[in-house]
């Protein structure tokens, strides 16, 4: 865990975030997921890079593309918030209208438990 940070700097330098990038936008399903799962790993250690190669319209795209499992909705959730420790790309984020998607979906979907409780 203490070379985290350095395995995260190689992983950008290699054009990891790139390659997770076009994943996210050539495939669906489990694969789309998974990079989201790192790009959440990702997310605090290297903002700029991935708002940099333009992640933030794809995962926001994804947020809004309707069908999505809720998983892979809940990941890209996180992945944003995790760009929001770095005060530039946070910026970028509520230019995109992060903060207006968060709320239309949390009133667009119920929260967990709460169909288990209306069913009991």
């Amino acid at each position: 865990d203490r070379d985290r940070i350095g395995m995260h700097r190689e992983f950008v330098e290699l054009k990891g975030a790139e390659a997770m990038l076009q994943i996210l936008r050539h495939h669906k399903g489990e694969v789309v997921l998974v990079a989201l799962q790192i790009f959440d790993k990702l997310s605090r250690t290297s903002a700029r890079e991935i708002a940099a190669c333009g992640a933030i319209d794809v995962i926001v795209r994804i947020c809004e593309t309707d069908g999505q499992a809720p998983h892979t909705i809940e990941t890209a959730l996180r992945v944003l918030h995790g760009l929001t420790f770095e005060n530039n790309v946070k910026l970028l984020l509520l230019r995109h209208g992060v903060r207006e998607l968060a709320e239309a979906l949390t009133q667009a979907r119920p929260a967990p438990g709460s169909v288990e409780a209306l069913s009991t």
